[in-house]
């Protein structure tokens, strides 16, 4: 009887030594796709940090500060903690609504991936929805 791949995939597995001196075959672990991702997100949701490092977001707001200043030709500005802190807090989260408002359409559009014009029309809608709430 000729081998067929399910049985060389049973075979290639790790070997190790039993009590008695014999070797096992012990089959390796494999989880499923996606198990991996799965975890990931329910661990992130569960915690409460950023996501986005504190410095990085420090240098982006600096940086867009510093644009703003030498357009209206004024000194630099300074930022308080907890004005660095309301701002991190805001911009994260603009980036998660839209992100969970792009997963929506991709998964309306019967697709698992996500493609820029999910992105862009998420951005749309968020942004729509924000220029109604100012007025």
């Amino acid at each position: 009887m000729a081998r067929t791949k399910a049985s060389v995939r049973q075979r290639v597995v790790a070997k190790t030594e039993s009590a008695e001196g014999t070797l096992a075959i012990r089959k390796k672990h494999r989880k499923r796709p996606g198990t991996k991702a799965l975890q990931e997100i329910r661990r992130l949701q569960k915690d409460t940090k950023e996501l986005v490092p504190k410095a990085a977001m420090r240098r982006c707001v600096k940086e867009i500060a510093q644009g703003v200043c030498e357009q209206f030709h004024l000194d630099g500005v300074r930022f308080e903690k907890s004005a660095m802190q309301a701002i991190h807090t805001a911009v994260e989260d603009y980036l998660t609504e839209i992100m969970a408002l792009t997963v929506k359409y991709s998964i309306h559009a019967k697709r698992v991936t996500l493609m820029s014009n999910d992105l862009r029309m998420a951005m749309e809608t968020i942004n729509a929805i924000y220029k109604c709430d100012s007025m």
